[in-house]
This record gives structure tokens, C-alpha cells and sequence, in this order.
């Protein structure tokens, strides 16, 4: 069914052509070119009598029903039998069935009806003759019906949408479009009336509005904005929610103009640029409103309008949360609590990116600042106390600095600056000589005034430098500092390349120092959660070279490799460790006792004249075995290497305690726990630094308990700050070795570090 209502007066009716002519068949006078010729046939055949007429067209049959509205021109209305004509009309399927005639009298009593009518409604035709139409509309259609009826008195016709009563169980309620037109030529004045059938098109309508009502229902409870708008940015619709999710008050448009990426491009230009390659797009937007910036997420798609033009529709949720919680997780990582400086995971990111792209005209420098005295504040006066000063060194160094430079707090009383584009050690020298004076100025506190010093280390980058080499060739370089006298700062090496050494003749100087006792040992404590005590400390290597300073491990054990000195380098290692755990522990009792830990590659426990050697040294030293740990390197390659398991067993028989370093890294696997006479683990630095995942710290969790159950030590290295020693205790580990806990230092350090961490 095809109904059309138009006020033609708003066009030109001459000049509008209704298209019918082209589905026209039939001789030239059956086809009516325009609207006038169609409504000029109709009036003739409605003055003749005729309420509507048909008209062939394309072989269906149309009815056409024409009256004049004065003032308001001609009204249409179109029935077909079938889908029609195509975007000129409105289209219903099965019309001209449902099309029906009833005539009337004056009083609105039923004259004649259409027999199809009556059996739709349930009810016979002599039960309709002399009865009001009214009796049989719907109580709910009556007031309409009787004012389309007074509305058809006074113009001469009147359209209404009826609801008629169903009579019987047989029939049924449905909408009809009634259209009545008095016939004035009627001695009755009587009325005929077109009623069409379109229940289905308001039963359509109502599901329509319901679902619409629906939907806005939805729209308005779901916790995300929800909105249409064009691709020019106007908002045709939008929930209550979608204003609130930009944090503006609800009455409040959205400022389009003003939301952008999070890479500042305006939204619409991203949308277009995204919506050219797929319908779909899903962009993260911000908008400042009063100085505080929203996060949306938009998820948008292009959908096709009723008028054929494309808009847009999506949805808004609001992501500021967690953003922000993101960007704060991101800044905590990479920023050390107290002072606000850059922590050392930052540090280490910022070296490495300036080692990838060194160029010899912008090296970097690198300056490590150590404070002269600093346990004393602590001590003396508490760690608010120590907190306080420690941020104001972070101050001092960062209004030193410059805009590229970085100032990092590696953890305790230790910093580094990274100073870039510095040209040579001159320059480096120069710039640290002046941070001096200010780590020198007085600290104040509440009412203690304080006064320290400074040690700083130097070091250089270069395009053979990382992370880790450089860190300790400054960190050398700070501790030469401070066995001058403190209080200054020392290069790594001499700024001169021509005093740089040969391979060769380093090899040469290596065999000497070994034979002349020229190397050293520095321990760093390791401290016991259990007891919260020094239990032990494990013995590093270091040799200071006459002319080159101190030669870093990393470049001191690959010449002991390439010359064959690895294995009198070992032995050294060995004796003198033992030597020192016996000057360490003169006088302690055995509860006292600190275990000074070795590290040992798999070469060496290759060696079958190995355990006569230890054997022998602790002899001489007389340290009891259990004095001893050898903490296990390369632990990758002890399958590889004869004899290894055997000399464990023997170790381990011996009594000496056999531990895992670097556990976590890859090369130590759970096998060596279970296969090998292991009584310690040692957790790499790369997981303590992880310990504030809830995941990395459950991961702990579950192998200390392992390793308790089975007996076995868990040591967390690593250990940079006060939170890092509480996720240790929280993980359950049973020691803990760390910069927060104490630096390398010599055998009468330690031993004086030991007996002041004692007797506290």
C-alpha cells in the first residue's frame, strides 16, 4: 500500500512531473504526463460520481482519491496493489486488497460497506446498515473519529488513522487510514469513506518508537557517552553520559574544536584521515576543561543516513583514570621516591639510548657522587633526617645542571649525573670540580645544622661503553676519590689516549700484580633478614693500575682469559678470600662469624687440583670451611665441563656452602637445585628491581618457600632503597645485598662496618 500525503502548493504543479510516465502502458490518453493532468482525471471521474477512479500503470492497477483542501491546495492519496514505482513514492506490499469503501448519511449512520470490510472486522453487513460508524471504532479512536467527522462538515473532507473494534473472536482490531469526502451533489448529503488498511504500518511504527525508546533508554544507563553526529563534528544526538565524560556539566556541548589525540592533532582531522581507510576507528582524544585534562577513548563507525549522507556514530568512554594511573605507575618507575630525581632504572635507560647514539662530537659524561659521611646523619639523627639532606643534593645537583644533563639517585647517599656533550675529561674535570662547593654547603635541618662532603668519580663514554661498564668505571673512579682523602673528584683515567696501555703490555702488567700481591678484594656486606645482622660479604675484584687507575672486571677477566692467567687470576681470588674471612673474623665467636663469598667460574671447577688448593689455603689461613661460600658463575656451562659435579660434591662435602648466582637469568634453572649440593640462591638485581609487580613479587614468593623447605639461603641482590629491602622481607627471603645496605669496601671496612652494624 502506498500512501502519499503532499501539499502541492509549496511547488510549482505545472512545472512538477510525477515520473509516472515512464511505467505507463497503454495509449497516450491513459498516460498522464503530470500531477495536473492526474488530478484533473480524478475530479472529473469524483463530479461524476466516482469517490476514487483506477489507473492502469506498468499492468497494476492504482487508486487515486483527490480533494480540494481550500487554503491548502490538493491532497493525494496513492493505494497500490504491489511494490510500485520506486524512490518517487512510499511503498506498503498488498495494498489494493486492503482497500476498502463504506457510505454513510448526514448522521454518520452506515449506508453501504464493502463486504471485504466486514468480514475483516468480524461482523455482517446487514448488522452495519442504519448504525453509526462510531459503534464500531475502537473506544480509544472515537474522539478522533468524531473530529475528522465536524472536520469534513466544515471543509468537505477530512483524513484520519482509526482504530476499529473487532465484533466477533473471528475478526480483528485493526488502524485504518479513513479519508471522508461529502457529496454534495447527495440529496443526503452523503459521505463516502476510503478506508485503507495500515495496521501493519502503525503496529510497524509503535515496535518503531518502542525500540527507539529502548534504545534511548540504553543509551541514557550505559556508563559510557554514546552519541551521532556529522563528519563535519555537529552533534545530532547525544546521551547525558557523553557531556560527563568530557567533564563538562551536562547542559554543556562538546567543544569539538578543542578535543585532540594525545599527539595533539585535532580529532577531526584524525577521524577523516582514519575513516578514509576503514569505517571503523577507535582513537584516544584529550580535552583540557578548567586546567585538568579528560582521556577519552572514541570507538566510531560511519553509518548511511535516511537522505543517503554518511555520519557518524559511536561511543565515548572515559579513560582518565587510567591514564593517569598509567602515567603515575610509568613516572614511579622511572623516579626515585624521595628526592624526585630520575631512579636508576631511568638512569640506566638514558645511558644506554646516549651510548647508542655517541658521536665524538657530544660524548657524555659521566659523574657518580658519593656523600663523605653521610651514615653519620642517619645515625645520629634519623633517616628524616637523612631523607631531608638527600633531597636537597638532588636540588643542588639539578640547578647545577643543565636542561639536557640528568640527574639520577642510584640509591643511599649515591648519584649520577649525566652531563652531555661534554668534550673531554678536561671539561668533565671541570664541571665536577664545581659541584664540590655545593655538596660542601651546610645542610640545615630543624635545628641541627649539618656539614658534609663529596666524592666524585668520572668517567667518559664511548662507542665500545655500556651501561654497566661505564657505571663502574665512574664508580672506580669515586672510591679512588675517596681513598685520597674524600672531599674531590678523580677521572677514571688520564684524558691523554697516548698513555692508554697495549693489550699486550696490560697482560704483562696482570701477571705482574698477581705476582707481586697487587690486586685487591673489596667486599660488599650481605645482610641477614633473619637476624638483622652482617652475615656474610662477597669478595669483588679490583686492580688499580699504576698509570691507568682502576681496570674494571669486565675488562680485567677477558685478558686473564686470552693470556692463560685465568686460572693463577683464580687461585688469588681463592687465597686471598680466605685470607680475609680470617682477618674479618679474628676474635668473633663462631655465631659472629661473617662468610666471605667467592665467585667461581666453571673452568676453575674443572680443575681436579682445585679442591687440594682450597684445602690447602684454609689450612694455612685456618678458616673453617664453613667460612667459605663459592658463589657459581657461567652455571650454563658446568654440564659442559669434566669433573664439575664431582668437585661440587667435594666442595660441598668439605663443608664449604655452595650458592647460585644470578639466579633468574636463564642460565640457572631449577635442574641445579635439585641435581646439584646447592644451600643458596642468589636473586639477580633484574627481578629485585621488578618486586613491585604483584606477579614478580608472588613469583619470589614461591621460590624462597621452595628453597626454605629444602634448607636453602634465598639472598636478594640488588637492594637499592628501603622498599626494596621490605619487598625482600615480604617475598621471605632470608638475606639481603644491596647499595641501600652497605658499598664495597675494603677488609677494614668491612670489618668496621660489621661490628657498628652489630653492635646497632
Amino acid at each position: 500500500m502506498v500512501v502519499d500525503e503532499v501539499d502541492f502548493t509549496r511547488q510549482e504543479r505545472s512545472q512538477f512531473n510525477f515520473r509516472l510516465n515512464q511505467f505507463v502502458e497503454g495509449p497516450r490518453v491513459d498516460r498522464p504526463e503530470t500531477l495536473r493532468d492526474v488530478i484533473a482525471a480524478i475530479r472529473g471521474a469524483q463530479e461524476s460520481g466516482e469517490a476514487h477512479t483506477v489507473f492502469r500503470l506498468d499492468g497494476v492497477k492504482w487508486f487515486y482519491s483527490v480533494v480540494d483542501l481550500p487554503g491548502t491546495g490538493a491532497l493525494l492519496t496513492i493505494f497500490d496493489r504491489v511494490d510500485g514505482l520506486g524512490a518517487q513514492v512510499h511503498r506498503t506490499r498488498g495494498a489494493a486488497d486492503a482497500v476498502f469503501r463504506l457510505t454513510c448519511d448526514g448522521a454518520s449512520n452506515v449506508l453501504s460497506v464493502d463486504d471485504r470490510f466486514c468480514e475483516a472486522i468480524g461482523v455482517r453487513p446487514q448488522d452495519l446498515y442504519g448504525r453509526p460508524v462510531r459503534q464500531i471504532l475502537h473506544p480509544d479512536s472515537r474522539a478522533d473519529g468524531l473530529e475528522g467527522w465536524f472536520e469534513a462538515l466544515e471543509h468537505g473532507t477530512a483524513t484520519r488513522r482509526l482504530l476499529f473494534a473487532s465484533a466477533t473472536e473471528q475478526g480483528r482490531s485493526g488502524w485504518y487510514q479513513a479519508t471522508c469526502s461529502f457529496r454534495d451533489d447527495s440529496p443526503e448529503s452523503e459521505v463516502d469513506m476510503v478506508l485503507v488498511d495500515v495496521t501493519a504500518d502503525v503496529r510497524a511504527a509503535e515496535q518503531l518508537r518502542e525500540r527507539e525508546a529502548d534504545l534511548r533508554t540504553m543509551a541514557a544507563t550505559v556508563p559510557m557517552g554514546i552519541f551521532r553526529a556529522t563528519r563535519d563534528g555537529k552533534l545530532l544526538y547525544q546521551n547525558a553520559r557523553l557531556a560527563e565524560v568530557f567533564g563538562l556539566d551536562t547542559s554543556e556541548s562538546i567543544p569539538v574544536d578543542r578535543v585532540v589525540t594525545l599527539d595533539d592533532e585535532p580529532v577531526l582531522d584524525a577521524l577523516t584521515r582514519m575513516l578514509s581507510v576503514s569505517p571503523e576507528a577507535v582513537l584516544d582524544t584529550q580535552l583540557t576543561v578548567d586546567d585538568q585534562v579528560r582521556y577519552v577513548r572514541l570507538r566510531v563507525q560511519v553509518v548511511q543516513n535516511t537522505a543517503g549522507e554518511f555520519d557518524i556514530v559511536g561511543s565515548a568512554e572515559d579513560l582518565t583514570v587510567e591514564i593517569e594511573r598509567k602515567v603515575r605507575l610509568e613516572s614511579e618507575a622511572l623516579t626515585d621516591p624521595v628526592t624526585g630525581a630520575a631512579n636508576r632504572r631511568s638512569l640506566e635507560l638514558t645511558l644506554d639510548e646516549a651510548i647508542s647514539s655517541w658521536s665524538a662530537e657530544a660524548p657524555v659524561a659521566v659523574l657518580l657522587c658519593d656523600l663523605d659521611g653521610f651514615k653519620q646523619v642517619n645515625d645520629s639523627l634519623g633517616h628524616e633526617a637523612g631523607d631531608a639532606v638527600i633531597a636537597e643534593v638532588a636540588a643542588r645537583l639539578q640547578k647545577m645542571c643543565r636542561q639536557s644533563d640528568l640527574v639520577a639517585r642510584l640509591g643511599g647517599d649515591e648519584f649520577v649525573v649525566l652531563a652531555r656533550e661534554m668534550p673531554d675529561y678536561d671539561h668533565a674535570m671541570e664541571f665536577a670540580e664545581r659541584i664540590l662547593p655545593a655538596l660542601r654547603k651546610p645542610f640545615h635541618f630543624e635545628d641541627s645544622i649539618i656539614e658534609l662532603s663529596g666524592s666524585i668519580g668520572v668517567a667518559m663514554t664511548s662507542p665500545e661503553s655500556t651501561v654497566l661498564s661505564i657505571l663502574q668505571m665512574a664508580d672506580h673512579a669515586m672510591y679512588e676519590a675517596k681513598r685520597s682523602g674524600r672531599n674531590q673528584a678523580r677521572p677514571y683515567h688520564s684524558p691523554d689516549a697516548t698513555n692508554a696501555l697495549s693489550p699486550l703490555a696490560l697482560r704483562r702488567d696482570l701477571r705482574k700484580a698477581i705476582t707481586d700481591d697487587s690486586l685487591d678484594l673489596a667486599f660488599q656486606p650481605i645482610y641477614g633478614l633473619d637476624t638483622d645482622r652482617y652475615q656474610s660479604a662477597e669478595a669483588l675484584l679490583r686492580w688499580n693500575h699504576p698509570t691507568q687507575g682502576w681496570i674494571s672486571p669486565s675488562v680485567l677477566i677477558p685478558i686473564a682469559e686470552q693470556s692463560g692467567l685465568i686460572r693463577d687470576l683464580g687461585d688469588w681470588v681463592i687465597s686471598t678470600a680466605i685470607g680475609s674471612a680470617s682477618l674479618v673474623n679474628n676474635g668473633a665467636t663462631f655465631a659472629d662469624a661473617i662468610r666471605v663469598g667467592v665467585n667461581i667460574s666453571a673452568i676453575q671447577l674443572g680443575r681436579p687440583e682445585l679442591i687440594d688448593s682450597v684445602q690447602a689455603a684454609l689450612e694455612f689461613h685456618g678458616v673453617p670451611p664453613q667460612s667459605i661460600a663459592f658463589e657459581l658463575t657461567e652455571s650454563y656451562l658446568i654440564d659442559q665441563v669434566d669433573n664439575a659435579r664431582e668437585t661440587l660434591d667435594a666442595l660441598s662435602d668439605l663443608g664449604i656452602t655452595l650458592a647460585i648466582d644470578d639466579f633468574g637469568t636463564g642460565y640457572a634453572t631449577l635442574d641445579y637445585l635439585l641435581s646439584m649440593p646447592i644451600d643458596a640462591v642468589k636473586i639477580d638485581p633484574t627481578f629485585t628491581e621488578r618486586l613491585s609487580n604483584p606477579r614478580a613479587l608472588t613469583m619470589v614468593k614461591g621460590l624462597t618457600s621452595a628453597c626454605r623447605e629444602l634448607d636453602m639461603e634465598v639472598i636478594i641482590e640488588g637492594v637499592e632503597n628501603e622498599q626494596q629491602l621490605e619487598w625482600a622481607r615480604e617475598a621471605g627471603a632470608t638475606h639481603a645485598q644491596g647499595y641501600h645496605l652497605g658499598h664495597p669496601v675494603s677488609i677494614d671496612g668491612l670489618h668496621r662496618n660489621v661490628a657498628e652494624r652489630n653492635v646497632a
